[in-house]
């Protein structure tokens, strides 16, 4: 996803994706940073949240990921970090005091 939101012509399809909150936060981080990222076909799955994405490139703005966005993202931090030095303005990581 990350890889498709940086390439001009790209455009991937995605399907059958996890889509609880703790699964989709990368998801609306993505889209504040201005990554192109549409969700279909949502539906729920022995109660779980699961649909289809389409991610289209885009160019990518920065971003700040503090306070209770810091758990939600813990998994995708690394590949987040590797963005860094991509976006238009810059991607700042900012952890919690409890997190030392």
């Amino acid at each position: 996803m990350s890889r498709a939101s940086l390439l001009p012509e790209s455009n991937v399809y995605i399907a059958n994706v996890g889509l609880n909150p703790t699964r989709s936060a990368i998801l609306d981080f993505f889209q504040q940073m201005g990554a192109s990222v549409t969700v279909l076909n949502l539906q729920s799955m022995q109660s779980e949240l699961i649909g289809d994405l389409a991610v289209k490139g885009a160019q990518l703005k920065g971003g700040v990921i503090a306070g209770d966005l810091v758990p939600l993202l813990i998994d995708e931090l690394p590949m987040l970090a590797a963005l860094g030095p991509i976006p238009s303005r810059e991607l700042k990581f900012a952890m919690p005091a409890n997190c030392a």
